[in-house]
């Protein structure tokens, strides 16, 4: 199913390996020598840790995930610096990802790495990035280090081409899609945590009362994690597993999705929930009969739990099931719209935006430029994020054509939308039913997340943006190795079949 090094690219590898080896220890032996131990200790870790991530790639790629996912607040991170910036852990490891996967794709040329149209995109999207960025500090003279701090946050769509650069084996792929769920799950679980015990924190989260167009809900906090398009995406795929996957261990199953939708319901997001309404109403059209009774009783299953919990537990839980009923009914109804300061900066933003793509259309404005001036919702706002937002737009698309202009936004939904469109057509053909269930749940969930970002601009946020190239990647990756694996079994039947012709005909033929 899935690629594996030659005989020849293995040797090659190994004198690299060896002559890496050998490098870094003569590196050390230095650093031990005039340095003190501290240093020298935390170089070995260090050094450790880059031959693991390099070993097995996946553990790089969780690892961004787990970094972004707010267990930790971005600033408690550790910092290693690089001439007038400090990078922090997760680009440090992204910048040793792609050099190696490029010595990778030049040491085993068509033997690892999945070849994919979406490479040429998500290059051709970061090359447009660094066009803007130029031209916002050439042309309009925006500060230097506020355009490469945007910057910074969009190179991370470069973990696409680390995904399918290097993940080639199956192993791989369940331990990436594994890794997924636990981070994830760990998320979730958290929200929990914070939700049942005010006084749990995590640093890189937050947990306030819940406020809805000014009602406040008494009692109910509301828990938000960078993480939590991640919680949102597996949740779609856990869905998935337990509707294709068969009754082996389904209890498992079912709990994971249970703890996943949980841990979105905390986060009160409500184009979280109205895009998974739709999401799990393409699953059904598309799963089938009998996938989809094991999504009934799953539903059925759920609905008495829930009765039962407020039957047992009482006021808390019935607390948080009123606020989610007033989130969608009060919060969503046009008489709130009305008055929410929320929707009318987005609905500021849009018209703003729509002028300045008018006038900018091919190239932009120009990353972190102004496109507006100011208004009377921008001192709520500048006091909330500590800066003027006046180069922020809440939807996604929009904010890409202002920046980048159609040259941007064009790779940038061409990726999303391949993605999507390759995985809903071909999940069907891939024999593996757990892998069956990962293209078609990230499928869908990419599609869900895709929609959400009109109004939450996660695709260009940091640090959940990190999500999207590494499932996209996935996605690629199962695609690739179904479509090997069933050349391979063509060829072999081919093979069979000429050696029965072969037999089948008499001597002096």
């Amino acid at each position: 199913m899935f690629a594996y090094p030659s005989r020849l690219a293995g040797a090659w590898l190994r004198l690299v390996w060896g002559g890496a080896a050998l490098a870094v220890g003569a590196l050390l032996g230095l650093v031990a020598g005039r340095f003190p131990p501290l240093f020298a200790l935390a170089a070995a870790v260090g050094s450790v840790a880059l031959v693991i991530i390099l070993r097995a790639p996946e553990v790089g790629l969780l690892t961004t995930v787990l970094l972004s996912a707010g267990f930790v607040a971005p600033t408690d991170l550790p910092q290693l610096p690089f001439g007038p910036f400090d990078l922090n852990l997760g680009e440090v490891i992204l910048f040793a990802q792609l050099v190696h996967a490029a010595a990778q794709a030049l040491a085993s040329r068509n033997v690892r790495g999945t070849r994919t149209p979406l490479s040429g995109l998500v290059l051709w999207f970061l090359a447009a990035v660094l066009v803007s960025a130029i031209y916002a500090v050439v042309h309009h003279g925006t500060d230097l280090f506020f355009v490469i701090s945007r910057v910074r946050i969009l190179l991370f769509y470069a973990s696409f081409l680390v995904v399918v650069g290097l993940i080639a084996t199956r192993q791989q792929v369940r331990r990436l899609v594994g890794g997924l769920y636990s981070i994830a799950l760990a998320l979730a679980l958290a929200s929990v945590a914070q939700a049942v015990f005010p006084s749990f924190r995590l640093s890189g989260g937050m947990a306030r009362a819940l406020v809805t167009a000014g009602q406040a809900h008494e009692g109910v906090l509301r828990v938000t994690l960078p993480g939590l398009p991640l919680i949102y995406l597996m949740l779609v795929v856990s869905l998935c597993d337990l509707a294709l996957q068969g009754d082996a261990r389904w209890l498992l199953r079912f709990l994971r999705t249970l703890a996943l939708g949980v841990g979105i319901i905390l986060a009160f997001e409500r184009n979280y929930w109205l895009t998974l309404g739709l999401v799990f109403g393409a699953a059904l059209m598309v799963i089938g009969t009998r996938p989809r009774r094991r999504i009934v009783r799953a539903a059925a299953v759920t609905l008495l739990l829930v009765a039962l919990t407020v039957t047992t537990v009482g006021g808390d839980v019935a607390r948080y099931l009123t606020a989610t009923r007033d989130r969608v009914i009060y919060g969503l109804s046009s008489e709130t719209l009305a008055g929410d300061r929320s929707a009318q900066m987005r609905i500021i933003e849009a018209g703003y935006a729509l002028e300045s793509i008018t006038r900018h259309p091919l190239f932009g404005i120009g990353i972190g430029v102004y496109y507006r001036p100011a208004v009377p919702e921008d001192a709520y706002w500048q006091a909330a994020a500590g800066r003027s937002l006046r180069y922020y737009i809440h939807n996604a698309y929009l904010w890409t054509a202002v920046s980048t202009g159609i040259m941007g936004l064009a790779p940038l939904v061409a990726f999303l939308s391949l993605a999507v469109l390759r995985g809903l057509m071909r999940w069907r053909r891939i024999g593996d039913p757990w892998a069956r269930g990962v293209v078609l749940g990230l499928s869908l969930g990419v599609a869900g997340q895709a929609i959400s970002n009109l109004v939450t601009p996660n695709l260009l946020e940091a640090p959940a943006l990190v999500v999207y190239p590494t499932v996209i990647g996935v996605i690629e990756v199962v695609l690739h190795g179904s479509a090997r694996g069933a050349g391979a079994r063509r060829r072999r039947a081919r093979r069979g079949t000429r050696h029965e012709r072969h037999r089948g005909k008499p001597n002096g033929c």
